[in-house]
């Protein structure tokens, strides 16, 4: 009886571990690596590779950066994977309608409003005109609108932090629009 509870222990000890670890790899064809670029002729101009500090989304952080691999799965609309973790948008606080982008390798957190379900790679084929290869994510997904946009907003040392608005609201103070382009590896 003693072998049988310690063997059931430590079975369920292994299956936690396991779920801990890293989302598995998406199916190939739907991966990528995530760069952030100002929009179009806009003031600042910003571009970097996607990465991820204490749990954060941003870029420039490190200029000798260059991306990681991720994923949406299931497609069309799915949760964001990556060697990073799980991603998901997680509510400003003091700011209704903004959501910071973030990663944890433990999986999506139970916190109220955390959005994580409905990201999507846009398949448009005009380019930067209309978010071309882009992601985006999906807060209204009963209808057939993308309504929100990705914006950054400028950290010390000449980093910054991604970001998903709603337009709910007034656009913040200090953040700029911005494209997170798939660029295929």
């Amino acid at each position: 009886m003693k072998f049988t509870a310690t063997a059931l222990l430590l079975v369920a000890s292994l299956s936690a571990l396991v779920a801990a670890q890293a989302p598995p790899p998406a199916p190939i064809g739907n991966r990528w690596k995530l760069r952030v670029t100002s929009w179009r002729m806009a003031i600042p101009a910003f571009s970097g590779w996607l990465d991820v500090r204490s749990g954060y989304a941003g870029f420039n952080w490190d200029p000798n950066y260059k991306g990681f691999v991720s994923s949406v799965s299931p497609l069309p609309k799915g949760q964001l994977r990556s060697d990073k973790g799980y991603g998901y948008l997680q509510p400003v606080k003091s700011i209704p309608g903004l959501y910071d982008l973030k990663f944890s390798p433990a999986g999506i957190p139970k916190i109220a409003g955390v959005l994580s379900t409905s990201f999507f790679p846009s398949v448009s084929v005009c380019g930067n005109v209309c978010n071309g290869n882009s992601l985006l994510y999906d807060t209204t997904p009963k209808d057939a609108k993308v309504v929100g946009l990705w914006v950054v907003y400028a950290k010390p040392n000449k980093a910054y932090a991604l970001r998903w608005w709603s337009r709910e609201t007034q656009m913040p103070a200090g953040h700029y629009p911005a494209y997170l382009w798939r660029e295929k590896i």
